[in-house]
């Protein structure tokens, strides 16, 4: 196993994560974005960095756009849209955020692995981003390899927070589309100050 054939086995779990999509999922979330006031995006660990792509784009594209808990980050109103990412779709901080901006009467989207999460009945609009069959992760456990088991030697999680930068940047090439918005729209807004 050398990280050439690593890398090509992880570009094969996405394909089967872009495989399963359910496309009117995308089309829900590009509506509910198309529709927002403004847009508050939230995760955490490192499904947030990955949500933290997807934000950035969408501000480049001319939607008010933040990240919830920046200083910065105003409150959430009836008309805005908060988008979460969580695989488990059961973290609790990330229910208590979702709970709220429900409270306040915003639209709620989600990326999760897990159709069947708490969150994932609540949301407005719910990506599920997995394979059908369940990715088995790692190839190892306290004692050592495992090779005679061997799954996937990326750590838990990756497929998931990958296929969010992937298909966040596909919703994004979306409504570029839709909105008529090229290439040099995006480049007006890219940060100068760097």
């Amino acid at each position: 196993m050398d990280e050439k054939r690593m890398g090509m086995e992880s570009l094969g779990e996405l394909k089967e994560i872009m495989e399963n999509l359910n496309i009117m999922s995308i089309y829900q979330m590009e509506e509910k974005i198309l529709q927002a006031n403004r847009i508050f995006v939230c995760a955490a660990g490192r499904s947030f960095l990955a949500m933290k792509f997807f934000a950035m784009r969408l501000m480049q594209l001319g939607f008010v756009t933040y990240i919830v808990g920046e200083v910065c980050t105003p409150s959430i109103h009836k008309g805005d849209l908060l988008i979460i990412g969580s695989g488990s779709g059961e973290t609790q901080s990330m229910q208590n955020i979702l709970g709220k901006a429900m409270e306040h009467g915003a639209k709620t989207a989600l990326f999760t692995k897990n159709k069947y999460s708490a969150m994932a009945q609540k949301a407005d609009s719910v990506i599920v981003l997995n394979t059908k069959e369940k990715i088995e992760e790692g190839a190892s456990d306290e004692q050592g390899w495992d090779l005679e088991n061997y799954k996937s030697i990326r750590p838990s999680g990756n497929p998931f927070e990958q296929g969010i930068v992937v298909v966040g940047d596909a919703i994004v090439c979306g409504l570029m589309l839709k909105l008529k918005r090229g290439t040099s729209y995006i480049a007006a807004n890219h940060a100068n100050l760097e």
